[in-house]
Formats: C-alpha cells, structure tokens, sequence
C-alpha cells in the first residue's frame, strides 16, 4: 500500500507521458524505466504491473499501461518499493477484471501454457529469500515459449525452446492461470 499524495503524484506524473499500448519487454529500458510507481519506478520494481499489462492484451483486453498502473498501484508492498506481492497479483488482476486461478504446482503452470493459456509466474532470481524476485508473462507459439519482459534491460521477449526445463530451473513462487471467462468474447 502506498500515500495517497504519492499515489495522485505518481499519476499526475504518467498523465503528462505518451499513452504506452501493446506488448511491454524491458522494464528498465525508456520509456518504461524512469515511470513512477508505488515510491520507486517501474525501471525497479515494475515487473507485475507489466506482467498484468502483458497478460491483458494477450487475453485480447487490452488497456493503457497507465490505466494498468492507476488501477493496481494500491497493491504495491512495503509501502511501494518493492512492486506488487506476489502473492497479491490475483487481486490486482481482480481489478482488471480478470478472474484467475492460483498454483504453486509447475506441472500444472507447464501443462496450461501448452495447452495455449498464457500464464503469469513469479519466481526467486537467485536463492529463495536471498534475492530479487521477477514476474512474467509467457505464452506458447509455434517455435516455444514466449517470456514477456524476462530481461529487464532488454526489448525483445526471450523464447524458450524447453519450457519444462525453464520452468524446473527457476524456483518459483506462484503463478497464475487465467479463467477461460476471462478471455475476451468476439
């Protein structure tokens, strides 16, 4: 949770900037970096948010990445310099109006990106407690598994050719698996 000063602050900021759509890679790389969110920037503790921003427009409901960030900053932790909880996404992704389902379980993250859901995962980057923690967005194509914004200063998503062996390399947090009903209706 953060100020609400801080809050209007941060938004009077993002409402002078350029309506940011589409696909989102590259957290610490302009325009994104430098975009205030909770007491720090997305550059440093954005990655839910672009997560939740990345998901959206793949279930086919997109919105702005300011909008995303409006809606959802109130879930930050640690009064806004570390991102959102991992834990909390779910809620976060409640206020989007997405509806999804939690899970710890890598078999069934795995087996739901094959079976063409895209999914969000949070995971530890180096030793559990000990370090950072990042969240994606993956997707499966033809060639692999897509991974939204999984270099931070990089603007091309990276592609995982073995998803399975990704998954088991990364100790994971949590992820999340949208609800069919969450996809938008033609």
């Amino acid at each position: 949770m953060i100020f609400p000063a801080k809050r209007r602050k941060n938004e009077a900021i993002r409402a002078k900037l350029p309506e940011i759509q589409g696909i989102l890679n590259g957290q610490r790389l302009a325009p994104l970096g430098e975009i205030p969110f909770g007491h720090s920037t997305v550059g440093f503790s954005g990655c839910e948010s672009i997560a939740v921003h990345n998901l959206l427009v793949l279930l086919g409901r997109p919105q702005s990445y300011q909008s995303v960030l409006r809606t959802i900053e109130r879930d930050c932790w640690l009064f806004g310099w570390f991102g959102i909880f991992p834990h909390r996404i779910s809620k976060s992704l409640s206020r989007v109006g997405i509806s999804t389902r939690k899970t710890t379980d890598r078999d069934e993250l795995i087996r739901a990106v094959s079976d063409g859901f895209p999914v969000i995962l949070s995971y530890w980057t180096k030793r559990r407690l000990f370090s950072s923690i990042h969240t994606v967005c993956v997707y499966s194509c033809k060639d692999g598994t897509v991974l939204l914004n999984c270099f931070s200063r990089c603007a091309d998503a990276a592609l995982a050719n073995d998803f399975t062996a990704w998954m088991r390399s990364r100790l994971l947090i949590t992820g999340y698996i949208p609800d069919e009903r969450s996809y938008k209706k033609e």
